[in-house]
């Protein structure tokens, strides 16, 4: 049973537990006599709408090249930052909702005069004399446990967000009766700020109902709705703004948040479903929240080792895992977590997972917890697809079609082409222009075009026709953009630009510091996947011929990958030496994963330089980041060398996650945890289309292990099982007819099968 376990009260954000329902999030911390439950609502944002795009970029477009084709970066960056970045620089950004407090006083002990970080003095109440303390979350059931014992009694709480009922379920049980006041903040919870970010709080006529309300970014800005629900077999009654529960033995807080991003009334809705909850009751709402969740949660499963009862909570293995040891069950643990965390921050009708999934604590979070989408916002759905989690890429999906009418003006305001881009980022509203003031990151307009891949890898898996007629247009404006966007060379290739190797920094010929560039490697990889994947699906939608006629002709003009003088494959249109060796963006190796134009068995020297380029980065301290380190455990998964992917993905867990095993990027980013999970995956197996490979990069810390579930793009369901690091069985379920050639590793052997739909088709070696 994978579990997440704690022995103490989390003293940190980074300890609490994250419960999540793709709409409302929360981190539960486990007080005994001060429980916090930190709330998120996915769309509660900094405000409204924005207009930024600069209507200076087009006039002096052409300009900007000519600069950069002269080898000119800091001429060409500084007009770039006058005439081409946003008009305001920042888009809006995502916040906490704040917080539900529940305070215990029969669970209080003594009161301590304190100083905080500040050196401020504090008055802090201990918690009681407490036995038996345990805290986990179940990630088979998506719920967490809390039990202790005290002055011989046990309590035993247990918390949930419901998808089906759209609300946080905090259920209390205990064998003394106990009081408790519950009430609703949203502030700043740092020590010695005030600050409130909210415009009211009552207990409403019912008695038993906290609303908090206000509203972000002015009078067109988000209004959001929190109401908490309290009841009881105790006497419930009012105190101010508070909820008092006496002489309890059960209690069940419910929680329901809305803004009108969504809804007209958000108050009217909360109250709604806050009604529709209390009449199921706690157990009922138990029960539809598992079955949901397991709806999700089975479909795929690995298990590793011998799968003996793990021991010890599970900082206390993280710690063990760092000096060395084996924990085979934590990497399956791992797994299920990112699998569990997907679940929880990205469902139907909601918005996709940000930076933070859906778990923020603070009103100006770092990168405001946005979409970054030069790899971010795309890392965390690399796994979904194969692990059966298509339906989760939907909100996804959702925003991409939110965003296209607001790239279409970009596109054509600023660069004067038809078509869908973004820049690095967008947010709520699918702004699309420019974010930010950096000119690292600034001038990218590939973010429509790397997102829309997507697009076509969910029909690859699904070969969904509604699907298709609804979202081919996010492929086709993405792809006329691009069409249109590039220009010729001095050598006479088709190349982007003004752009950027995203993050990262080169030195000229003429020794000048640049980002800025024309044709980075990067760029021309995800044109040549996007061009390939628009003429695959255009025949199968209403494409527009002419269109269809263009990319089938520029794609041929692209400039091709180099290999550079260190034996590297080269990220700019030169062999420029890098300013930073040991970035953390890997950026020119697109195209070995998440592309697939290189590949040991079809472009050896290509894949030769990537290994080379992965060596360089590495001995220049690359890899210094959660997200990177995925990343980097990926690329070797894709050339072959498991021990070297293994290696990553275990740093990766003993040097970048929390102890609640939250990805820490430093700090908190959950782009690490999807990426781990989707590298783990690409050691085991491969899916090219027409080709799977199967334990590609098995490495040799797991010789043994089986997987149920992963999903192949010929539409079957795989199921395999290994020993002895070599292959003992594969059986794939068919979900449509279709042929397939199975490679087995570590001999590469191969075997074709006929699928046909409905029927299991197996291999025993």
């Amino acid at each position: 049973m994978s579990e997440i376990v704690f022995d103490h009260e989390a003293a940190s954000w980074t300890e609490a537990l994250p419960l999540g329902n793709g709409l409302l999030g929360a981190m539960v911390f486990g007080g005994v006599a001060h429980e916090r439950i930190q709330l998120n609502e996915d769309s509660c944002w900094s405000g409204g709408p924005m207009e930024r795009v600069s209507d200076d970029c087009l006039p002096h477009l052409a300009e900007v090249r000519e600069l950069l084709f002269e080898e000119k970066p800091e001429e060409a960056e500084a007009l770039a930052a006058q005439t081409m970045y946003a008009s305001y620089p920042h888009m809006r950004h995502y916040q906490t909702l704040g917080d539900v407090w529940i305070d215990f006083p029969e669970l209080q002990g003594i009161r301590r005069a304190l100083k905080d970080e500040n050196g401020l003095p504090s008055i802090k109440a201990e918690s009681a004399n407490i036995e038996g303390y345990e805290r986990r979350l179940d990630l088979g059931q998506a719920v967490e446990f809390l039990a202790f014992r005290h002055e011989g009694g046990v309590q035993r709480r247990q918390a949930f967000i419901s998808f089906p009922a759209q609300v946080l379920v905090y259920h209390i049980a205990s064998s003394r009766p106990f009081s408790a006041e519950v009430s609703a903040t949203r502030k700043d919870n740092r020590s010695g700020r005030g600050s409130s970010y909210c415009d009211g709080c009552r207990v409403l006529d019912d008695g038993k109902t906290i609303a908090l309300w206000g509203t972000n970014g002015g009078a067109d800005g988000i209004h959001f709705e929190t109401c908490v629900r309290v009841l009881s077999d105790g006497r419930v009654h009012r105190g101010g703004s508070h909820l008092i529960a006496e002489g309890a033995h059960e209690m069940c807080v419910l929680v329901a948040a809305r803004t009108s991003f969504r809804s007209a009334d958000p108050l009217g809705w909360c109250c709604a479903t806050l009604d529709a909850a209390e009449a199921k009751g706690a157990r009922s709402l138990l029960a539809e929240h598992v079955a949901d969740y397991h709806s999700l949660f089975d479909q795929c499963r690995i298990r590793l080792g011998d799968n003996a009862p793990s021991q010890g909570t599970t900082a206390q293995r993280l710690e063990s895992l760092r000096r060395g040891g084996q924990d085979p069950g934590l990497v399956e643990t791992y797994f299920d977590y990112g699998r569990y965390l997907l679940i929880a921050s990205s469902r139907e009708g909601g918005l996709p997972a940000n930076l933070q999934g859906i778990w923020c604590d603070q009103f100006e979070p770092v990168w405001g917890s946005k979409y970054t989408v030069n790899i971010n916002l795309q890392m965390n759905y690399w796994m979904a697809e194969a692990a059966g989690l298509s339906a989760l890429t939907l909100p996804l999906f959702e925003h991409l079609l939110r965003m296209l009418p607001r790239g279409e003006a970009v596109a054509r305001r600023m660069y004067g082409a038809g078509g869908f881009c973004c820049h690095h980022s967008t947010d709520i509203w699918g702004d699309c222009a420019p974010q930010d003031a950096h000119p690292t990151s600034t001038i990218w307009p590939m973010g429509a075009a790397w997102l829309a891949l997507h697009v076509i890898e969910h029909w690859r898996y699904t070969h969904d026709g509604a699907f298709l007629d609804t979202c081919f247009c996010i492929v086709e404006e993405a792809a006329r953009f691009l069409a249109e966007y590039l220009v010729e060379d001095r050598q006479g290739y088709l190349v982007t630009g003004p752009s950027v190797s995203p993050e990262n920094a080169y030195l000229a010929g003429t020794g000048e510091l640049g980002s800025l560039c024309m044709g980075p490697a990067m760029d021309t990889e995800i044109v040549r996947e996007l061009f390939s994947g628009y003429l695959e699906l255009a025949p199968r939608a209403a494409a527009d011929r002419e269109l269809m006629k263009t990319v089938a002709s520029e794609i041929g003009h692209l400039r091709p990958l180099e290999i550079g003088r260190y034996g590297q494959i080269v990220e700019w249109s030169h062999d420029f030496d890098e300013a930073e060796p040991g970035h953390r963006h890997i950026s020119q190796l697109f195209a070995l994963y998440p592309g697939s134009s290189i590949r040991p068995e079809t472009t050896p020297e290509l894949a030769e330089a990537a290994g080379r380029t992965l060596e360089r980065r590495l001995q220049h301290g690359g890899g210094h980041t959660g997200w990177s380190k995925a990343w980097i455990a990926l690329l070797y998964a894709r050339l072959h060398r498991g021990d070297a992917a293994w290696e990553n993905f275990l740093g990766l867990l003993q040097h970048s996650t929390q102890d609640n095993l939250l990805d820490s990027h430093p700090p908190f980013q959950i782009d690490g945890n999807f990426g781990g999970c989707a590298a783990l995956l690409e050691m085991l197996v491969q899916d090219f289309g027409d080709e799977v490979l199967l334990l590609p990069a098995l490495p040799e810390g797991l010789p043994c292990g089986s997987v149920e579930g992963v999903r192949l793009k010929c539409g079957g369901r795989l199921r395999m099982r290994w020993m002895q690091g070599r292959l003992v069985e594969a059986r794939v379920e068919a979900t449509r007819d279709a042929s397939l050639r199975l490679r087995v590793f570590p001999d590469g052997s191969a075997h074709g099968l006929m699928l046909k739909s409905g029927c299991v088709t197996s291999i025993v070696l």
